[in-house]
Protein backbone atom coordinates (compact mmCIF):
# COMPACT_ATOMS: atom_id res chain seq x y z
CA UNK A 1 0.00 0.00 0.00
CA UNK A 2 1.30 3.36 -1.32
CA UNK A 3 2.25 5.71 2.30
CA UNK A 4 2.66 2.63 4.70
CA UNK A 5 6.66 3.26 3.81
CA UNK A 6 6.48 6.46 4.55
CA UNK A 7 4.48 5.69 7.82
CA UNK A 8 7.05 3.38 8.49
CA UNK A 9 10.03 5.53 8.01
CA UNK A 10 7.87 8.51 10.69
CA UNK A 11 7.42 10.85 7.81
CA UNK A 12 3.74 11.06 7.83
CA UNK A 13 2.80 13.79 5.83
CA UNK A 14 4.22 12.20 3.01
CA UNK A 15 2.50 8.93 4.40
CA UNK A 16 -0.67 10.25 4.26
CA UNK A 17 -0.32 12.17 0.96
CA UNK A 18 0.70 9.08 -0.81
CA UNK A 19 -1.82 6.70 0.79
CA UNK A 20 -4.57 9.11 0.10
CA UNK A 21 -3.50 10.05 -3.54
CA UNK A 22 -3.40 5.96 -4.27
CA UNK A 23 -7.03 5.25 -2.38
CA UNK A 24 -8.48 8.05 -4.49
CA UNK A 25 -6.85 7.23 -7.75
CA UNK A 26 -8.06 3.75 -7.12
CA UNK A 27 -11.36 4.36 -6.19
CA UNK A 28 -11.72 6.03 -9.42
CA UNK A 29 -10.17 3.56 -11.69
CA UNK A 30 -12.43 1.04 -10.06
CA UNK A 31 -15.51 3.37 -10.49
CA UNK A 32 -14.53 3.67 -14.23
CA UNK A 33 -13.96 0.07 -14.34
CA UNK A 34 -17.65 -0.60 -12.78
CA UNK A 35 -18.92 1.58 -14.87
CA UNK A 36 -17.23 0.19 -18.25
CA UNK A 37 -18.61 -2.93 -17.27
CA UNK A 38 -22.43 -1.91 -16.94
CA UNK A 39 -22.12 0.13 -19.80
CA UNK A 40 -20.88 -2.64 -21.75
CA UNK A 41 -24.04 -5.66 -20.57
CA UNK A 42 -26.36 -2.42 -20.82
CA UNK A 43 -25.78 -2.45 -24.57
CA UNK A 44 -25.45 -6.10 -25.09
CA UNK A 45 -29.03 -6.78 -23.38
CA UNK A 46 -30.49 -3.53 -25.19
CA UNK A 47 -28.96 -6.01 -28.74
CA UNK A 48 -29.70 -9.13 -27.52
CA UNK A 49 -33.44 -8.20 -26.97
CA UNK A 50 -33.84 -5.81 -30.68
CA UNK A 51 -32.92 -6.96 -34.25
CA UNK A 52 -30.26 -4.33 -35.14
CA UNK A 53 -26.12 -4.46 -35.57
CA UNK A 54 -24.60 -5.12 -32.61
CA UNK A 55 -23.08 -1.85 -30.39
CA UNK A 56 -19.69 -0.62 -30.30
CA UNK A 57 -17.55 -1.81 -27.75
CA UNK A 58 -17.39 1.23 -24.64
CA UNK A 59 -14.57 3.16 -24.84
CA UNK A 60 -11.56 1.52 -22.00
CA UNK A 61 -9.22 4.30 -22.75
CA UNK A 62 -10.29 6.12 -19.41
CA UNK A 63 -9.97 2.95 -17.65
CA UNK A 64 -6.42 2.79 -18.75
CA UNK A 65 -5.43 6.63 -17.85
CA UNK A 66 -6.61 6.00 -14.41
CA UNK A 67 -4.46 2.25 -14.74
CA UNK A 68 -1.58 4.29 -15.64
CA UNK A 69 -1.84 7.10 -12.79
CA UNK A 70 -2.32 4.59 -10.28
CA UNK A 71 0.67 2.88 -11.29
CA UNK A 72 2.68 6.01 -11.81
CA UNK A 73 1.74 7.22 -8.00
CA UNK A 74 2.95 3.60 -6.96
CA UNK A 75 6.52 3.49 -8.56
CA UNK A 76 7.40 7.41 -7.43
CA UNK A 77 6.08 6.35 -3.95
CA UNK A 78 8.17 3.29 -4.24
CA UNK A 79 11.22 5.82 -5.39
CA UNK A 80 10.34 8.54 -2.71
CA UNK A 81 10.93 5.60 0.13
CA UNK A 82 13.73 3.90 -1.58
CA UNK A 83 15.64 7.64 -1.79
CA UNK A 84 14.85 8.45 2.17
CA UNK A 85 16.46 4.73 3.07
CA UNK A 86 19.73 5.62 1.03
CA UNK A 87 19.49 9.37 2.86
CA UNK A 88 19.42 7.39 6.49
CA UNK A 89 21.78 4.84 5.54
CA UNK A 90 24.29 7.88 4.49
CA UNK A 91 23.86 9.71 7.87
CA UNK A 92 24.02 6.17 9.76
CA UNK A 93 26.92 5.78 7.49
CA UNK A 94 28.96 8.79 8.38
CA UNK A 95 27.84 9.21 12.47
CA UNK A 96 30.13 5.42 12.06
CA UNK A 97 32.70 6.91 10.29
CA UNK A 98 33.15 9.67 12.86
CA UNK A 99 33.08 6.95 15.86
CA UNK A 100 35.19 4.95 14.22
CA UNK A 101 37.88 8.25 13.36
CA UNK A 102 37.26 8.83 17.57
CA UNK A 103 38.03 5.84 18.67
CA UNK A 104 41.19 5.63 16.32
CA UNK A 105 42.39 9.07 16.95
CA UNK A 106 44.65 8.62 20.04
CA UNK A 107 46.29 5.25 18.06
CA UNK A 108 47.21 7.75 15.13
CA UNK A 109 48.54 10.62 17.37
CA UNK A 110 51.22 8.10 19.02
CA UNK A 111 52.02 6.19 15.90
CA UNK A 112 52.76 9.49 13.84
CA UNK A 113 54.60 11.01 17.28
CA UNK A 114 56.56 7.99 17.10
CA UNK A 115 57.73 7.51 13.41
CA UNK A 116 58.83 11.47 13.78
CA UNK A 117 60.91 10.97 16.22
CA UNK A 118 62.54 7.85 15.15
CA UNK A 119 62.64 8.80 11.29
CA UNK A 120 65.17 11.11 10.89
CA UNK A 121 66.12 12.28 7.07
CA UNK A 122 69.39 10.27 6.09
CA UNK A 123 71.88 11.75 2.87
CA UNK A 124 70.47 9.15 0.91
CA UNK A 125 66.92 10.56 1.01
CA UNK A 126 68.09 13.90 0.83
CA UNK A 127 70.20 12.78 -2.78
CA UNK A 128 67.20 10.58 -4.13
CA UNK A 129 64.65 14.32 -3.88
CA UNK A 130 67.63 16.34 -5.35
CA UNK A 131 67.69 13.53 -8.26
CA UNK A 132 64.10 13.20 -8.74
CA UNK A 133 64.32 17.11 -9.02
CA UNK A 134 67.08 17.02 -11.51
CA UNK A 135 68.73 19.77 -8.83
CA UNK A 136 72.59 19.25 -9.99
CA UNK A 137 74.29 21.94 -7.47
CA UNK A 138 72.04 20.34 -4.36
CA UNK A 139 73.42 16.86 -5.81
CA UNK A 140 77.17 18.11 -5.57
CA UNK A 141 76.30 19.54 -2.29
CA UNK A 142 74.92 16.28 -0.71
CA UNK A 143 78.07 14.38 -1.99
CA UNK A 144 80.51 17.02 -1.24
CA UNK A 145 78.82 16.92 2.36
CA UNK A 146 78.89 13.04 2.33
CA UNK A 147 82.80 12.68 0.99
CA UNK A 148 84.32 14.48 4.05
Amino acid sequence: MPGAGQLAQKRFAAGIFFGALFILSFVALAGAAVRWVFAYYRDMSRWMTSEGAMPPTPPFGPILWLLGFSMLIYVINLCDVYLAYLRECEKWGQKKLEEKLRSMLPAAVAVLAFSSLTRAETAGDALYRAILSNDVSAIAGIIEQEGT
